[in-house]
């Protein structure tokens, strides 16, 4: 299984334990778990975001960041480590850190370089997931088949401007959770949007709708908006 879609899988099985727990909770109902309170505090959820981002490589510099303010408010909150005790250590840490990146760039810089080199995309497949981010995705296929498109706080730009479609049309099939996606596509595509929208919101702002549209270059955008928006417009 690919990293991104394993980040998906577990993102989406986090959010769902969360919603059930926490509406457990409103609803009344006495819930036993021989776990720890900090393991089901926002803060592990930050720290498990974190990891999950640290380990796919794509956005490690999100992942620290999340691992970083996780860990910190959970040791002020739930193990009762002072305030100024926390700043003292974190700025050694980031000292040596700091030092680290300088000694050993591209380290931290390479992987940076590749994940800037993805965001062309040539194959006739694609898969995004954005957590906390965002970006740009350049699609060139000559022929493009059909993408997985997952944006969990944060955005996706597609752009079809260089791109042809398979001859059976294309698909997205977009989840967005407190998300914006634009897609821009050529002037002669036919777009179809068969999305679930759950206080969202799908508009088409191209500038000049086209006089004629090639039947044979349809991009169907088929999924779940909960809380997002999607735009369609011009390359």
């Amino acid at each position: 299984m690919k990293t991104s879609n394993l980040a998906r899988i577990i993102i989406g099985l986090l959010f769902i334990a969360l919603g059930v727990l926490l509406f457990m909770k409103l609803a009344g109902f006495a819930i036993y778990l021989p776990l720890p309170d900090f393991l089901l505090s926002w803060q592990m959820i930050l720290i498990v975001l974190g990891i999950i981002l640290i380990a796919s490589r794509e956005n490690s510099t999100t992942g620290l960041v999340l691992l970083f303010i996780g860990a910190f408010f959970m040791a002020r909150s739930h193990f009762g480590v002072d305030l100024r005790m926390l700043i003292r250590t974190a700025i050694p840490l980031l000292l040596v850190l700091g030092g680290v990146v300088l000694l050993f760039p591209r380290l931290f810089f390479k992987k940076k370089r590749r994940v800037r080199d993805k965001h062309i995309e040539q194959a006739e497949d694609l898969e995004l997931v954005n957590v906390f981010g965002g970006g740009t995705r350049l699609i060139e296929s000559e022929a493009f088949r059909q993408g997985e498109v997952t944006c969990v706080f944060s955005g996706a730009d597609l752009n079809f401007k260089n791109a042809g479609l398979d001859k059976k049309g294309g698909v997205i099939q977009l989840s967005s959770l407190f998300s914006g996606c634009n897609v821009f596509v050529p002037a002669d595509w036919e777009v179809k949007t068969e999305v679930t929208t759950i206080f969202a919101e799908v508009s088409d702002k191209r500038l000049k709708k086209p006089d004629h549209t090639d039947h044979e270059k349809v991009l169907y955008v088929r999924g779940v908006l909960l809380f997002s928006g999607l735009d369609i417009k011009t390359a």
